[in-house]
């Protein structure tokens, strides 16, 4: 893990933006498999993009603030009640393999937030 903390961030906007990119390019697909709205997908693959953004930038700079870094991490966490909410209102269509994704999707990036939010202080000082 301790090899890991330094690169957090870029695992972070690297993961963001190759999920952001194959949403959007597969979204058409997606959107059949998973059985969800074409603009939910939509919605998911351009915030994951924005998202991106935001911790690329954050990846790239020599010195990120524990605020930022809080930010990012509160996003983060932030995404799994979005998946969640996503899949209650959607629950009576969705897919079984749209269900794991959801999941999968919001505990991923909410451990992402976790493991940003432990670290800041390390992260901040790299």
């Amino acid at each position: 893990m301790k090899k890991i903390i330094p690169h957090i961030l870029w695992i972070d906007c690297l993961g963001a933006f190759a999920v952001g990119l194959l949403t959007l390019v597969f979204s058409k697909i997606i959107s059949q498999i998973h059985i969800l709205p074409y603009e939910i997908i939509i919605f998911f693959g351009v915030m994951n993009l924005v998202y991106g953004c935001y911790s690329i930038y954050l990846a790239s700079r020599k010195n990120c603030s524990i605020l930022q870094i809080n930010m990012l991490s509160i996003f983060n966490v932030f995404w799994l009640p979005v998946c969640i909410y996503t899949y209650i209102t959607f629950s009576e269509q969705i897919s079984l393999l749209g269900t794991f994704h959801l999941i999968i999707e919001g505990i991923y990036v909410a451990a992402l937030g976790l493991c940003e939010w432990k670290y800041k202080y390390i992260i901040t000082n790299i």
